[in-house]
């Protein structure tokens, strides 16, 4: 697949997200990707995997009552990577989350095969989620 095709992945991917819709996503990640979430909260780490990816997903979801929202501003699209600018936002438990983000998405046989994100403000998201 091309640069046009990936980029499209990632819309869709974006789309099935704000819709909390697993199975799309479950459709357009690898059953081995690698999703990077850096940081010292109870949720960063790698998850290795379609199951702990979606885990992941979900608890975004649960944690935040359903309020996570990842807005995506830019993308940059190139031979084997997409990079997206987001915005990212949510409330849980009386606390609000306004951060930038990038993340790096890379790709095999159509599919996302990883994930690293990159926060503006590692130490609020960390304690958003502590």
């Amino acid at each position: 697949m091309g640069m046009k095709e990936n980029a499209e992945v990632v819309r869709n991917g974006y789309d099935a997200f704000a819709k909390g819709d697993l199975e799309t996503l479950r459709e357009l990640i690898a059953a081995d990707a690698v999703w990077k979430v850096p940081g010292k909260s109870p949720l960063a780490g790698d998850k290795k995997g379609i199951e702990a990816t979606l885990s992941y997903f979900t608890q975004l979801f649960e944690l935040t009552d359903g309020t996570l929202k990842a807005e995506p501003l830019d993308f940059a699209v190139g031979a084997e990577h997409v990079i997206v600018s987001q915005l990212t936002t949510g409330e849980r438990n009386g606390k609000s989350l306004k951060i930038d983000a990038v993340l790096v998405f890379s790709f095999r046989d159509g599919k996302i095969s990883g994930c690293s994100e990159f926060e503006n403000d590692q130490y609020k998201l960390d304690e958003f989620f502590s």
